[in-house]
């Protein structure tokens, strides 16, 4: 099969198809990258919060370290296909949020993440709108 069965009679040359093909090649693995930024920014989101969370439980509760196994226990339960949750990673996400509870911080690393997220919306976007000669 010919690069004009591929993109129909009017495909024009090989090299404009080549050109076509990197460029869509380009978009997927920007936006690859661009969707495991903001996964990885929610993650360890998640983690900060999940560690806060049993921190304050176990200062104003006086739930104690019982805690941690408890809440391992029933969220491997509950999501038996995800990993992060054995006790030792519960203690470090707690260690995490007392590492970086300063809101101001940890507000300023996420207005970071974010941030490098919108340029890359913007690269994106670039791509989608065709300007780009390759």
């Amino acid at each position: 099969m010919g690069d004009d069965d591929v993109l129909g009679s009017n495909a024009g040359t090989s090299d404009s198809y080549a050109d076509g093909l990197r460029g869509l090649k380009d978009r997927v693995r920007s936006l690859q990258h661009h969707i495991l930024l903001q996964a990885n920014a929610e993650l360890v989101g998640f983690y900060w919060e999940l560690g806060k969370d049993i921190f304050e439980k176990q200062q104003h509760a006086h739930w104690g370290k019982g805690l941690v196994a408890s809440v391992s226990k029933d969220l491997k339960a509950e999501f038996p296909d995800l990993s992060g949750f054995s006790p030792t990673n519960l203690y470090n996400c707690v260690k995490f949020y007392k590492f970086f509870s300063s809101s101001d911080f940890f507000q300023s690393s996420v207005e970071k993440i974010e941030t490098k997220l919108y340029s890359y919306s913007i690269v994106l976007g670039d791509c989608h709108g065709g300007t780009s000669s390759n």
